[in-house]
Protein backbone atom coordinates (compact mmCIF):
# COMPACT_ATOMS: atom_id res chain seq x y z
CA UNK A 1 0.00 0.00 0.00
CA UNK A 2 1.36 3.40 -1.00
CA UNK A 3 1.47 6.17 1.63
CA UNK A 4 1.07 9.82 0.65
CA UNK A 5 4.23 11.85 0.42
CA UNK A 6 2.90 14.77 2.45
CA UNK A 7 0.66 15.48 5.43
CA UNK A 8 -1.85 17.38 3.29
CA UNK A 9 -4.45 14.64 3.67
CA UNK A 10 -4.25 14.73 7.47
CA UNK A 11 -4.47 18.52 7.43
CA UNK A 12 -7.59 18.46 5.24
CA UNK A 13 -9.35 15.85 7.36
CA UNK A 14 -8.45 17.66 10.59
CA UNK A 15 -10.00 20.93 9.38
CA UNK A 16 -12.31 20.12 6.46
CA UNK A 17 -14.25 23.36 6.77
CA UNK A 18 -11.18 25.32 5.69
CA UNK A 19 -11.11 23.46 2.38
CA UNK A 20 -14.70 22.65 1.46
CA UNK A 21 -16.81 25.06 3.48
CA UNK A 22 -19.88 23.95 5.44
CA UNK A 23 -19.65 20.27 6.39
CA UNK A 24 -23.04 20.38 8.14
CA UNK A 25 -25.07 20.96 5.00
CA UNK A 26 -25.13 19.76 1.41
CA UNK A 27 -23.08 22.83 0.45
CA UNK A 28 -19.92 20.98 1.47
CA UNK A 29 -20.67 17.80 -0.45
CA UNK A 30 -21.70 19.82 -3.49
CA UNK A 31 -18.43 21.76 -3.42
CA UNK A 32 -16.69 18.39 -3.79
CA UNK A 33 -18.79 17.71 -6.88
CA UNK A 34 -17.95 21.14 -8.30
CA UNK A 35 -14.23 20.46 -7.81
CA UNK A 36 -14.46 17.23 -9.81
CA UNK A 37 -16.49 18.95 -12.52
CA UNK A 38 -13.88 21.72 -12.63
CA UNK A 39 -11.26 19.10 -13.48
CA UNK A 40 -13.28 18.13 -16.56
CA UNK A 41 -13.90 21.79 -17.45
CA UNK A 42 -10.11 22.27 -17.41
CA UNK A 43 -9.85 19.78 -20.24
CA UNK A 44 -12.58 21.54 -22.19
CA UNK A 45 -10.97 24.96 -21.78
CA UNK A 46 -7.70 23.47 -23.02
CA UNK A 47 -9.47 22.28 -26.18
CA UNK A 48 -9.12 18.57 -25.39
CA UNK A 49 -12.63 17.71 -24.11
CA UNK A 50 -16.00 17.98 -25.83
CA UNK A 51 -18.19 15.87 -23.54
CA UNK A 52 -18.76 15.39 -19.78
CA UNK A 53 -21.07 12.67 -18.42
CA UNK A 54 -22.19 12.78 -14.78
CA UNK A 55 -23.89 9.89 -12.97
CA UNK A 56 -25.32 9.82 -9.45
CA UNK A 57 -25.07 6.14 -8.56
CA UNK A 58 -27.48 4.09 -6.49
CA UNK A 59 -24.94 3.82 -3.66
CA UNK A 60 -24.76 7.63 -3.34
CA UNK A 61 -21.42 8.05 -5.12
CA UNK A 62 -20.94 10.42 -8.05
CA UNK A 63 -18.91 9.82 -11.20
CA UNK A 64 -17.73 12.43 -13.69
CA UNK A 65 -16.33 11.19 -17.01
CA UNK A 66 -14.74 13.33 -19.71
CA UNK A 67 -13.31 12.57 -23.15
CA UNK A 68 -10.17 14.64 -22.67
CA UNK A 69 -6.55 13.56 -22.83
CA UNK A 70 -6.56 12.01 -19.35
CA UNK A 71 -4.69 13.15 -16.25
CA UNK A 72 -0.96 12.66 -16.74
CA UNK A 73 0.55 9.37 -15.59
CA UNK A 74 4.12 10.56 -16.03
CA UNK A 75 6.50 10.38 -13.03
CA UNK A 76 6.45 13.36 -10.66
CA UNK A 77 9.46 14.81 -8.84
CA UNK A 78 8.06 13.39 -5.60
CA UNK A 79 8.69 9.84 -6.83
CA UNK A 80 5.09 8.87 -7.61
CA UNK A 81 3.01 9.35 -10.75
CA UNK A 82 1.64 12.80 -11.50
CA UNK A 83 -1.86 11.38 -10.94
CA UNK A 84 -1.06 10.08 -7.44
CA UNK A 85 0.65 13.38 -6.63
CA UNK A 86 -2.52 15.26 -7.60
CA UNK A 87 -4.63 13.02 -5.35
CA UNK A 88 -2.42 13.30 -2.26
CA UNK A 89 -0.99 16.84 -2.43
CA UNK A 90 -2.73 20.20 -2.33
CA UNK A 91 -2.22 22.67 -5.16
CA UNK A 92 0.31 25.38 -4.40
CA UNK A 93 -1.17 27.42 -7.27
CA UNK A 94 -4.65 27.85 -8.75
CA UNK A 95 -4.40 24.47 -10.49
CA UNK A 96 -1.98 21.56 -10.27
CA UNK A 97 0.01 22.57 -13.35
CA UNK A 98 -0.49 26.34 -12.85
CA UNK A 99 -2.14 26.78 -16.25
CA UNK A 100 -4.52 29.54 -17.30
CA UNK A 101 -7.26 30.61 -17.78
CA UNK A 102 -9.23 29.68 -14.65
CA UNK A 103 -12.71 30.74 -15.68
CA UNK A 104 -14.25 27.69 -14.00
CA UNK A 105 -12.86 28.27 -10.51
CA UNK A 106 -15.36 28.73 -7.72
CA UNK A 107 -14.86 29.53 -4.05
CA UNK A 108 -12.42 26.82 -3.01
CA UNK A 109 -10.56 25.47 -6.09
CA UNK A 110 -8.13 23.30 -4.11
CA UNK A 111 -8.27 20.29 -6.42
CA UNK A 112 -8.81 16.55 -6.33
CA UNK A 113 -6.67 16.04 -3.25
CA UNK A 114 -9.39 17.63 -1.15
CA UNK A 115 -12.06 15.42 -2.71
CA UNK A 116 -9.97 12.28 -2.21
CA UNK A 117 -9.22 13.16 1.43
CA UNK A 118 -12.88 13.76 2.30
CA UNK A 119 -14.29 10.71 0.47
CA UNK A 120 -14.93 7.31 2.02
CA UNK A 121 -14.19 5.83 -1.41
CA UNK A 122 -12.52 7.48 -4.39
CA UNK A 123 -11.23 6.21 -7.72
CA UNK A 124 -9.79 7.59 -10.92
CA UNK A 125 -9.65 5.82 -14.27
CA UNK A 126 -7.46 7.36 -16.95
CA UNK A 127 -7.79 6.29 -20.58
CA UNK A 128 -4.65 7.07 -22.56
CA UNK A 129 -2.25 5.38 -24.97
CA UNK A 130 -4.62 2.50 -25.68
CA UNK A 131 -4.91 1.45 -22.02
CA UNK A 132 -7.11 2.25 -19.02
CA UNK A 133 -5.30 2.86 -15.72
CA UNK A 134 -6.96 2.90 -12.30
CA UNK A 135 -6.05 4.13 -8.82
CA UNK A 136 -8.21 3.97 -5.66
CA UNK A 137 -8.10 5.79 -2.34
CA UNK A 138 -10.02 5.82 0.92
CA UNK A 139 -10.02 9.02 2.97
CA UNK A 140 -7.00 10.21 1.01
CA UNK A 141 -4.89 7.06 1.42
CA UNK A 142 -4.03 4.98 -1.63
CA UNK A 143 -5.63 1.56 -1.23
CA UNK A 144 -5.10 0.32 -4.79
CA UNK A 145 -1.94 1.63 -6.50
CA UNK A 146 -2.04 2.87 -10.05
CA UNK A 147 -2.15 -0.06 -12.47
CA UNK A 148 -3.51 -0.89 -15.95
CA UNK A 149 -6.90 -2.62 -16.02
CA UNK A 150 -7.52 -3.14 -19.75
CA UNK A 151 -7.25 -1.91 -23.29
CA UNK A 152 -9.31 0.96 -24.72
CA UNK A 153 -9.68 2.99 -27.87
CA UNK A 154 -10.88 6.07 -26.01
CA UNK A 155 -9.18 8.80 -24.00
CA UNK A 156 -10.28 10.73 -20.93
CA UNK A 157 -10.70 10.57 -17.18
CA UNK A 158 -13.45 9.21 -14.91
CA UNK A 159 -13.50 10.28 -11.28
CA UNK A 160 -15.87 8.59 -8.85
CA UNK A 161 -16.24 9.52 -5.18
CA UNK A 162 -18.54 9.09 -2.18
CA UNK A 163 -18.51 11.85 0.49
CA UNK A 164 -17.35 10.54 3.86
CA UNK A 165 -20.25 10.34 6.37
CA UNK A 166 -17.68 10.68 9.17
CA UNK A 167 -17.01 14.22 7.89
CA UNK A 168 -20.31 15.45 6.45
CA UNK A 169 -23.55 15.65 8.40
CA UNK A 170 -25.39 15.36 5.09
CA UNK A 171 -23.21 13.21 2.80
CA UNK A 172 -25.97 12.66 0.24
CA UNK A 173 -25.71 14.65 -2.98
CA UNK A 174 -28.90 16.37 -4.08
CA UNK A 175 -30.24 15.40 -7.48
CA UNK A 176 -31.75 18.74 -8.51
CA UNK A 177 -28.60 20.74 -7.72
CA UNK A 178 -26.40 18.35 -9.70
CA UNK A 179 -28.74 18.30 -12.69
CA UNK A 180 -28.95 22.09 -12.72
CA UNK A 181 -25.17 22.55 -12.55
CA UNK A 182 -24.53 20.04 -15.33
CA UNK A 183 -27.10 21.82 -17.50
CA UNK A 184 -25.51 25.20 -16.69
CA UNK A 185 -22.08 24.04 -17.85
CA UNK A 186 -23.37 23.12 -21.30
CA UNK A 187 -25.12 26.48 -21.60
CA UNK A 188 -22.15 28.54 -20.42
CA UNK A 189 -19.36 26.73 -22.26
CA UNK A 190 -19.81 26.73 -26.05
CA UNK A 191 -19.05 23.39 -27.63
CA UNK A 192 -19.36 21.33 -24.45
CA UNK A 193 -21.93 18.51 -24.33
CA UNK A 194 -23.01 17.31 -20.89
CA UNK A 195 -25.32 14.61 -19.57
CA UNK A 196 -26.67 13.75 -16.14
CA UNK A 197 -28.32 10.54 -15.02
CA UNK A 198 -29.43 9.06 -11.72
CA UNK A 199 -29.33 5.30 -11.26
CA UNK A 200 -32.39 3.43 -10.05
CA UNK A 201 -32.77 3.41 -6.30
CA UNK A 202 -34.95 0.90 -4.49
CA UNK A 203 -36.85 2.12 -1.44
CA UNK A 204 -37.39 -0.09 1.58
CA UNK A 205 -37.69 -2.51 3.21
CA UNK A 206 -36.54 -0.49 6.25
CA UNK A 207 -39.20 0.76 8.65
CA UNK A 208 -37.79 4.24 9.27
CA UNK A 209 -39.57 7.28 7.85
CA UNK A 210 -36.36 9.36 7.96
CA UNK A 211 -36.00 9.53 4.13
CA UNK A 212 -39.20 11.58 4.04
CA UNK A 213 -37.30 14.37 5.80
CA UNK A 214 -35.00 14.96 2.86
CA UNK A 215 -35.38 18.39 1.32
CA UNK A 216 -32.73 20.83 0.11
CA UNK A 217 -34.85 23.67 1.51
CA UNK A 218 -34.16 22.51 5.04
CA UNK A 219 -30.39 23.05 4.95
CA UNK A 220 -27.96 20.83 6.83
CA UNK A 221 -28.56 19.19 10.19
CA UNK A 222 -26.92 20.59 13.29
CA UNK A 223 -26.45 17.08 14.67
CA UNK A 224 -25.09 13.74 13.44
CA UNK A 225 -28.10 12.26 11.71
CA UNK A 226 -31.86 12.05 11.57
CA UNK A 227 -33.47 10.89 14.81
CA UNK A 228 -35.92 8.03 14.32
CA UNK A 229 -38.15 6.00 16.62
CA UNK A 230 -40.87 3.36 16.49
CA UNK A 231 -43.42 2.00 18.96
CA UNK A 232 -46.32 -0.44 18.85
CA UNK A 233 -49.40 -0.77 21.05
CA UNK A 234 -51.31 -3.80 19.86
CA UNK A 235 -52.25 -3.12 16.24
CA UNK A 236 -51.40 0.59 16.46
CA UNK A 237 -47.94 1.45 15.15
CA UNK A 238 -46.09 4.76 15.20
CA UNK A 239 -42.95 5.72 13.32
CA UNK A 240 -41.35 9.12 13.78
CA UNK A 241 -38.29 10.87 12.40
CA UNK A 242 -37.08 14.38 13.11
CA UNK A 243 -34.08 16.68 12.89
CA UNK A 244 -32.94 20.18 13.69
CA UNK A 245 -31.50 22.07 10.74
CA UNK A 246 -29.06 24.92 10.43
CA UNK A 247 -31.60 27.42 9.20
CA UNK A 248 -33.77 28.66 12.11
CA UNK A 249 -36.95 28.25 10.09
CA UNK A 250 -40.46 27.64 11.30
CA UNK A 251 -41.06 24.03 12.38
CA UNK A 252 -42.41 21.60 9.81
CA UNK A 253 -44.22 18.58 11.24
CA UNK A 254 -45.81 16.37 8.58
CA UNK A 255 -48.37 13.88 9.88
CA UNK A 256 -49.64 10.69 8.30
CA UNK A 257 -52.48 8.44 9.39
CA UNK A 258 -52.86 5.15 7.53
CA UNK A 259 -50.72 6.39 4.62
CA UNK A 260 -52.70 9.61 4.10
CA UNK A 261 -51.39 13.05 5.02
CA UNK A 262 -53.19 14.03 8.21
CA UNK A 263 -51.77 17.36 9.37
CA UNK A 264 -53.44 17.70 12.76
CA UNK A 265 -54.66 15.66 15.67
CA UNK A 266 -53.63 13.40 18.49
CA UNK A 267 -50.57 12.00 16.70
CA UNK A 268 -49.08 15.52 16.46
CA UNK A 269 -49.94 16.15 20.10
CA UNK A 270 -48.23 12.90 21.00
CA UNK A 271 -45.09 14.00 19.17
CA UNK A 272 -44.93 17.26 21.13
CA UNK A 273 -45.52 15.45 24.40
CA UNK A 274 -42.90 12.84 23.55
CA UNK A 275 -40.24 15.50 22.97
CA UNK A 276 -40.76 16.79 26.50
CA UNK A 277 -41.06 13.35 28.09
CA UNK A 278 -37.83 12.18 26.50
CA UNK A 279 -36.05 15.16 28.06
CA UNK A 280 -37.57 14.59 31.49
CA UNK A 281 -39.95 17.54 31.25
CA UNK A 282 -43.70 17.76 31.77
CA UNK A 283 -44.35 21.26 30.33
CA UNK A 284 -44.51 19.99 26.78
CA UNK A 285 -45.98 23.13 25.20
CA UNK A 286 -43.16 25.32 26.54
CA UNK A 287 -40.55 22.72 25.62
CA UNK A 288 -41.90 22.49 22.08
CA UNK A 289 -41.85 26.26 21.64
CA UNK A 290 -38.20 26.32 22.75
CA UNK A 291 -37.19 23.49 20.40
CA UNK A 292 -39.34 24.47 17.42
CA UNK A 293 -36.90 26.68 15.42
CA UNK A 294 -35.31 24.58 12.68
CA UNK A 295 -37.28 21.46 13.64
CA UNK A 296 -38.52 19.19 10.86
CA UNK A 297 -40.42 16.00 11.60
CA UNK A 298 -42.46 13.20 10.06
CA UNK A 299 -45.04 11.50 12.29
CA UNK A 300 -46.78 8.42 10.89
CA UNK A 301 -49.35 6.16 12.57
CA UNK A 302 -51.21 3.05 11.48
CA UNK A 303 -54.51 2.84 13.36
CA UNK A 304 -57.35 0.38 12.90
CA UNK A 305 -60.64 2.29 12.41
CA UNK A 306 -59.24 5.71 13.38
CA UNK A 307 -61.55 8.43 14.68
CA UNK A 308 -61.46 11.81 12.98
CA UNK A 309 -62.57 15.23 14.16
CA UNK A 310 -64.50 16.83 11.32
CA UNK A 311 -65.66 15.69 7.89
CA UNK A 312 -62.41 16.58 6.09
CA UNK A 313 -60.48 13.81 7.91
CA UNK A 314 -57.53 16.17 8.39
CA UNK A 315 -57.51 15.86 12.18
CA UNK A 316 -57.26 12.46 13.86
CA UNK A 317 -58.84 12.06 17.29
CA UNK A 318 -57.76 8.55 18.32
CA UNK A 319 -56.28 8.43 21.82
CA UNK A 320 -54.13 5.41 21.00
CA UNK A 321 -52.37 7.45 18.31
CA UNK A 322 -51.25 10.00 20.90
CA UNK A 323 -49.92 7.36 23.27
CA UNK A 324 -47.95 5.35 20.74
CA UNK A 325 -46.42 8.43 19.07
CA UNK A 326 -45.44 9.86 22.44
CA UNK A 327 -43.64 6.65 23.32
CA UNK A 328 -41.82 6.43 19.98
CA UNK A 329 -40.71 10.07 20.21
CA UNK A 330 -39.61 9.90 23.83
CA UNK A 331 -37.46 6.83 23.19
CA UNK A 332 -35.88 8.43 20.14
CA UNK A 333 -35.04 11.65 22.00
CA UNK A 334 -33.51 9.75 24.91
CA UNK A 335 -31.26 7.73 22.59
CA UNK A 336 -30.23 10.76 20.54
CA UNK A 337 -29.30 12.91 23.54
CA UNK A 338 -27.34 10.06 25.10
CA UNK A 339 -25.34 9.36 21.92
CA UNK A 340 -24.76 12.89 20.58
CA UNK A 341 -23.17 15.31 23.08
CA UNK A 342 -23.43 18.24 20.66
CA UNK A 343 -27.16 17.73 20.26
CA UNK A 344 -27.58 17.34 24.02
CA UNK A 345 -25.75 20.63 24.60
CA UNK A 346 -27.84 22.43 21.97
CA UNK A 347 -31.11 21.20 23.50
CA UNK A 348 -29.96 22.04 27.03
CA UNK A 349 -29.09 25.59 25.95
CA UNK A 350 -32.53 26.07 24.41
CA UNK A 351 -34.30 24.73 27.49
CA UNK A 352 -32.41 27.21 29.67
CA UNK A 353 -34.10 30.03 27.79
CA UNK A 354 -37.59 28.92 28.87
CA UNK A 355 -38.81 31.56 31.33
CA UNK A 356 -40.02 30.34 34.72
CA UNK A 357 -43.80 29.70 35.00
Amino acid sequence: MTEPATDDVEMIRARPGLFVGDVKSRAGTHDMAWEVLANAVDEHLAGRCARVDVVLHADGSLSVADDGAGISLEPHDSGVSWLEHVLTTLHRSATADDHAPHFHLRQWHVGLCMVSALSSSFSVEVRTGGETWRIETERGRVTRPLAPIGETTRTGTTVRFAPDPAVFTTPELEVESLARRVRELASLLPGLVTSFSCERREHGPGVTVAPLLESPAHGGRVHRGAIAGEARHGETVARVAFEWCAWPSQPTVVGYCNLDVTPEGTHIEGFRQGLAEGLGRADYERVYDALAPGLHAVVAVLVVDPRYQGPTRERIGSVEARLVVKEATARAVERAVASDPDLAATIAERLKRIPPP
